[in-house]
This record gives C-alpha cells, structure tokens and sequence, in this order.
C-alpha cells in the first residue's frame, strides 16, 4: 500500500504495485493513479482500507472504486471495524 513512486517501482521491478486509495477524492485518485499508468508498463492495483468510522455510508466510496475498476488491474478492498492503537 503506497503512493506512486513505490507503486511504479514495484511494478518496474515485476511485482504488483499496490496505490492505497482510501480517503482519496475522485479528482485525487485520478491523478495518481494516471500518475502510475504514465510511469510504467507494469502491473499495478489500488487499494482501500474501509472502516465505519472514515466511510460510514459506503456510496461515498462508488465513484473513487469505479474509476479505480478502469484504471488498475487490481482493486482489493481491507475491511476493519476497529483501529486500534500500535501501543497502549
């Protein structure tokens, strides 16, 4: 999950290059994910980490996936109902 420069590295390199697109406008996940397509050949998806909190009526994600749908190879959704904090 990164943005443009390691998803292109990754991609050049022959690994699968994965955009994190969550909280991304439609216009900002527009721009990187032609951003990727402008700098490789190579294979390359977007992602999205989907939480209750940050997308509480899930239409509001339709636009950013479809686009995303065209654009990568691969779209893969991560599904958490809690973040908890890294230490307590």
């Amino acid at each position: 999950m990164a943005r443009p420069p390691l998803v292109v590295g990754l991609a050049e390199a022959g690994g699968l290059g994965m955009i994190q697109l969550s909280g991304f406008t439609p216009r900002q996940a527009s721009r990187s994910l032609e951003e990727v397509r402008k700098l490789t050949r190579g294979v390359f998806g977007a992602n999205f980490i989907v939480t209750e909190a940050r997308y509480p009526d899930l239409e509001e994600l339709r636009e950013v996936v479809e686009m995303a749908s065209k654009l990568a190879r691969e779209v893969e959704f991560f599904t958490v109902n809690q973040i908890l904090p890294l230490s307590s």
